[in-house]
This record gives structure tokens, C-alpha cells and sequence, in this order.
């Protein structure tokens, strides 16, 4: 799992204008997606190195692969806007379909089943 370091919620707050303090409580509670969260902060860092017209992107997605520690294909599903329509169990993380991970609130069959209680 991604997890946000702390100039990872920074730099959150500064996109957003948001309060650090207020961004970090969200995130320990669990509220953001992180995976969301850190596209955004790529798209974020890439713009801005784009600006500076210094780099090619190559070099740029390669630094942001660095900085995130993120896959190369990761880093570029993020700049151009590509999500990944893959879906995992919270629980035991193993590829279900998209029609299984709504039905159960994020869980495969099998874990979904884990938490029935059956009162006799």
C-alpha cells in the first residue's frame, strides 16, 4: 500500500490551499485516497518541471519515478490522466472484477464471506 510521507502532505496542501494539519488527520484516518493523492502530485511535479523547460521527459518521468517511487507506467498513467480500471481486495489484495469490488465494499467473495455471522 502507498503510503503519504509527511512533504507528500505538504505539497498536497499547497495544491489544494489547503491546512497541512487538517490534510494530515485525513489521511490517518484513512480518507484519502492515496493513490489518488500521489497522481496528483505527480501531475503536480511534472507541470512544474515542464516549466522550466529544462528537461526532457524522459528525465522528467524518470526523477518523479525517484521521488515517488513509482513504476514508470504508474508515473505515466498519472501525467496523462490514465487510471487504471484494475481493482484488488482491501483484505488480501488479490485482482477481482470491478462488478465484485462494488458489490462488496472493496472485498473479494472469499474475505466479504470471512465477515457474515450466521446466528442460530
Amino acid at each position: 500500500m502507498i503510503r503519504l510521507r509527511q512533504k507528500d502532505i505538504e505539497r498536497l496542501a499547497i495544491i489544494t490551499n489547503g491546512s497541512v494539519d487538517y490534510l494530515t488527520k485525513l489521511v490517518t484516518k484513512g480518507f484519502i485516497d492515496h493513490g489518488r493523492v500521489l497522481d496528483a502530485l505527480i501531475k503536480y511535479s511534472y507541470k512544474k518541471l515542464k516549466a522550466e523547460k529544462c528537461y526532457t521527459p524522459g528525465q522528467m518521468i524518470e526523477a518523479l519515478m525517484r521521488e515517488y517511487g513509482a513504476s514508470r507506467s504508474k508515473v505515466q498513467n498519472a501525467i496523462y490522466n490514465k487510471r487504471s480500471s484494475e481493482h484488488y481486495c482491501s483484505e488480501c489484495m488479490r485482482k477481482i472484477p470491478a462488478s465484485v469490488y462494488k458489490r462488496n465494499n472493496g472485498l473479494c467473495d472469499s474475505c466479504f464471506a470471512k465477515h457474515i455471522q450466521i446466528d442460530i
